[in-house]
């Protein structure tokens, strides 16, 4: 089974809009089953597929703290075959508080996704933090794809991924989880800002070193991701590498 975590600790890098469209062209283009799960509390992943993700049933939050709660009770069909999601909302938020004194509250996910033979791929969206949320996702993961906006800010919050990824590779034992693509957001019209731009993505390949495979270029069209949409056939046609 693939797993893709796409990690970013700073909002509006396109995170969310890239999970749920990598997740649907997966589905599409018949790589397998794909499970998303949304592990942000802003619960965006599943409203982009047209759930009600405060609907009775369990959620991730559920999926986290219940040692009852199994994969399967917690999967929601969407309306793209091939594709089922578990979302979130935001009493995720009480997931930190909650685990707080758990010994294993960094493996929780780890251990219900741990065996899952149902899915070929599993793709994970996070909230924009480097918290116990996204702990959990880049412990239960192997493949980490950045979503990023070139400008130095978001390179320092890179390179703190960078460094976290290399921690959670010593103290979990973890020689399989790695950076596998990183996906700079679009650039601005301006000559200075792409300037920039061109100099904080060098600085980004320096600073992901053996951690980062590849810097994937972004058409620089974000395509917003809502309800009623069908699947990737909303979005540019074209591969990025998956």
């Amino acid at each position: 089974m693939r797993s893709i975590a796409f990690v970013n600790e700073k909002g509006g890098s396109c995170k969310t809009t890239l999970a749920v469209n990598v997740a649907a062209y997966l589905a599409e283009h018949g790589r397998g089953r794909v499970l998303l799960v949304d592990l942000d509390p802003q619960g965006q992943a599943g409203k982009c597929l047209g759930l009600d993700v405060k609907a009775p049933g369990p959620t991730t939050l559920d999926l986290l703290l219940d040692n009852s709660v199994r994969v399967s009770d917690a999967v929601r069909p969407t309306r793209i075959s091939g594709l089922d999601a578990i979302v979130s909302n935001k009493t995720l938020t009480e997931f930190s508080i909650a685990a707080a004194g758990d010994e294993n509250r960094a493996t929780k996910l780890a251990s219900k996704v741990a065996g899952l033979t149902d899915y070929a791929v599993v793709v994970f969206d996070t909230p924009p933090s480097l918290g116990l949320l996204t702990l959990n996702v880049l412990v239960a993961t192997t493949e980490i794809v950045i979503p990023v906006s070139l400008t130095y800010l978001a390179l320092d919050g890179c390179a703190e991924i960078v460094e976290t990824v290399e921690a959670i590779q010593k103290n979990y034992g973890k020689s399989d989880l790695r950076i596998s693509l990183v996906v700079p957001g679009a650039v601005s019209q301006y000559a200075s800002c792409q300037r920039h731009s061109a100099e904080a993505a060098g600085l980004f390949r320096a600073a992901a070193g053996k951690n980062g495979d590849r810097l994937q270029r972004h058409s620089g069209r974000g395509a917003e991701y809502g309800p009623d949409d069908l699947g990737i056939r909303a979005a540019h046609q074209r591969r990025a590498g998956f």
